[in-house]
């Protein structure tokens, strides 16, 4: 059996619709391309699809996965961390032998997020999130609220999450603009 990689490298998305998960999976694109390696992209979103793309991945020998933040099943970094396929995990809070994860510092970004905004002087506040919540969303919200309280405490600032239906600049004006006719 052939065991060499190809110049391909794997990425796992739940779809781009983001401006975030747009940017990002473009910028992976360009910094691929510019090592000199190809993109092989796969959206995975159920179990048929999971195995589907292990099967391509194998098939075509890549030398590595990317895992984008969003959705897409860990189970697809477990079994390619098993196959002995290297994995890297963007914005996924994993422990799984063999797959490296990237993080933002979620807790660091909703704190200045606040003090920023307390600072300039602002007083009605809000998070804007979406249903359901993702691992990013839900630990910079935490920690944004948990920066503003002693604001919230001291009636210096008031406080009211947002939650969009969906991803996407259209589904958050939706929610600005309900909590806004509020």
């Amino acid at each position: 059996m052939n065991r060499q990689r190809s110049d391909l490298v794997g990425i796992v998305v739940r779809g781009a619709t983001d401006p975030y998960r747009a940017a990002l999976f473009e910028a992976l694109l360009r910094e691929i391309d510019a090592r000199g390696l190809q993109s092989l992209v796969a959206e995975v979103d159920d179990e048929a699809a999971l195995d589907r793309t292990i099967a391509r991945f194998l098939q075509y020998r890549v030398s590595g996965v990317l895992v984008t933040s969003g959705a897409p099943p860990i189970a697809l970094a477990e079994q390619c961390a098993r196959l002995g396929i290297p994995v890297v995990a963007l914005n996924r809070a994993v422990s799984i032998p063999g797959v490296d994860a990237v993080l933002s510092d979620n807790e660091i970004g909703g704190r200045l997020a606040a003090e920023a905004l307390l600072q300039a002087g602002c007083r009605h506040l809000g998070f804007l999130g979406v249903e359901g919540g993702t691992y990013s969303g839900l630990a910079r919200s935490a920690a944004f609220v948990a920066a503003l309280a002693p604001a919230l405490a001291a009636g210096r600032a008031t406080f009211r999450p947002l939650l969009a239906a969906g991803p996407g600049h259209d589904a958050g004006a939706a929610a600005a603009a309900r909590a806004w006719d509020a």
